[in-house]
């Protein structure tokens, strides 16, 4: 013969069943206040405890990483489309040219390497390269440092 267990269930599984439930019941004379707030605490409980169960059942990262990439997926084709119509209505030289301005702020930029010492972070990536030519040269050696 076995003895039910009798214990009243703890606040986690009493708000898990408060929340699946569905919403509040009307109470009889409630002000509107009340019943929207109550509303409210219901829906935020509820998307709370779904967030934890899909967080801690790994299925909310995998939709993350699946919908991010979806998204990188989809602006390919949204940057072509754009590309094709920018260029069919005449813009194709303007195009080139904001290619070729962008391009060339990027080679502009610092080339930072792993282990470089703040100073050297300074110089931009043609210099850092001639630096590390003339170097090379004083030094008088051919060998790769």
């Amino acid at each position: 013969m076995t003895i039910a267990n009798t214990r009243p269930p703890g606040l986690g599984k009493r708000l898990f069943l408060w929340a699946a439930a569905g919403p509040p019941a009307e109470a009889p004379g409630g002000s509107p206040l009340c019943k929207r707030l109550r509303f409210v605490l219901w829906w935020l409980t509820r998307v709370v405890i779904i967030c934890h169960q899909e967080l801690t059942s790994n299925f909310l990262t995998i939709r993350a990483s699946a919908l991010t990439f979806a998204v990188l997926l989809s602006l390919v084709p949204a940057l072509a489309i754009t590309t094709a119509i920018y260029k069919g209505l005449g813009g194709e030289d303007q195009l080139r040219l904001a290619a070729h301005r962008y391009l060339d702020e990027l080679d502009r930029q610092p080339v930072i390497q792993l282990g470089d010492k703040p100073d050297k972070a300074a110089e931009t990536g043609t210099d850092a390269v001639k630096g590390a030519a003339a170097k090379k040269d004083v030094a008088g050696d051919d060998s790769v440092a």
